[in-house]
């Protein structure tokens, strides 16, 4: 899949790891980040259907997650 990104988040955590001084240090060459939105330009021929899931991509999983916990 192909997305057009019209805004994305650059963190502190992500300038650390395209500086190398992030505790996880991903080989290059790597997309930094993990926040985008945009327009689907571009998917597969036959794309899988999403698989049933009782959380949204970016809730946290962890119950005490919003606290800072």
């Amino acid at each position: 899949m192909r997305i057009r990104v019209h805004a994305a988040g650059v963190n502190f955590a992500d300038s650390l790891m395209v500086g190398g001084t992030y505790q996880v240090k991903p080989q290059f060459p790597f997309t930094p980040g993990l926040e985008a939105a945009g327009e689907i330009v571009e998917t597969p021929a036959a794309p899988k259907p999403p698989k049933p899931t009782r959380y949204a991509p970016s809730t946290p999983r962890h119950p005490k997650a919003w606290l800072g916990a």
